[in-house]
């Protein structure tokens, strides 16, 4: 994604991009803006608790296309990939 924040999209300048890494083993993921990096880390690296924030968010916007109750990695791609 060259200079291209992984989540967002977002191409600002390169000083405003973080490096993202797993705290675990710490290999480099990618580049991530501070907003999405900021992110992942308030949701302490976990797809779980990312999920269910998914599943929140759609629950309450009825204007978003509805979601199964318990939103899945499957159903996240799925829907990722038609947009």
């Amino acid at each position: 994604m060259g200079n291209k924040c992984h989540i967002c999209g977002t191409a600002d300048r390169l000083h405003a991009m973080t490096i993202d890494h797993d705290h675990e083993s710490h290999e480099i993921r990618g580049l991530l803006c501070r907003l999405c990096n900021t992110g992942l880390g308030a949701f302490r690296d976990s797809p779980e608790f990312l999920l269910k924030a998914v599943s929140y968010l759609y629950a309450r916007k009825p204007a978003l296309r509805a979601v199964p109750d318990r939103v899945t990695r499957e159903a996240v791609l799925l829907e990722l990939s038609q947009n």
